[in-house]
């Protein structure tokens, strides 16, 4: 049976214990489904995964009504993930913490009545990324290939694509991708 409604989730978490001192040490940023119609295009939604070192899972998203939410272990979440499509993975810096996504989770967490768009919502999940792992997700849209002439079309230089990892081949076998000039 297949259905053309995005799926929804019952957000709520198995525990809520966790220090605020326990170290991040990987993040990943998830697309899935939304609901509605933007534009005549189908919204999309991004919620952000972090594991701690002592592997608890804390997701993180701003909903359409501007407020964000921080959940520990949350339950589906298995489920939720293998509907949604992965496009970012990333170790954590080193000095990472809960504290850090938690604090990130209250500064944001603003209520709309006409609620936020698509756009906001993705900066929410962009900036938690970029604090907790040091990098951007600038030219770095992946799942996909894609055709990309960069800078090196205007500079005379070939332009490739390759991928993140920087091997030949899918690397890891993640299937993401970035443009990138041959070396």
């Amino acid at each position: 049976v297949y259905s053309s409604r995005a799926p929804t989730w019952n957000l709520t978490a198995t525990s809520q214990e966790l220090s605020e001192r326990e170290k991040v040490v990987e993040c990943k940023v998830f697309l899935e489904a939304a609901e509605g119609d933007v534009m005549g295009k189908q919204p999309y939604h991004l919620y952000l995964m972090c594991i701690t070192a002592n592997k608890n899972i804390i997701v993180t998203e701003k909903l359409a009504n501007g407020s964000t939410i921080f959940l520990v272990n949350p339950k589906s979440l298995e489920d939720r993930n293998s509907l949604a499509k992965q496009l970012f993975k990333s170790d954590c810096v080193e000095q990472a913490t809960v504290k850090d996504v938690k604090t990130h989770q209250i500064n944001f967490n603003k209520i709309f009545e006409e609620g936020v768009s698509l756009s906001v919502r993705k900066q929410y999940v962009k900036s938690v990324f970029k604090q907790l792992t040091g990098k951007t997700f600038k030219g770095r849209w992946g799942g996909f290939i894609r055709r990309y002439a960069g800078p090196s079309v205007f500079l005379g230089g070939p332009s490739m694509v390759r991928p993140m990892d920087g091997k030949s081949g899918l690397g890891l076998g993640n299937g993401y991708w970035t443009a990138g000039k041959k070396k």
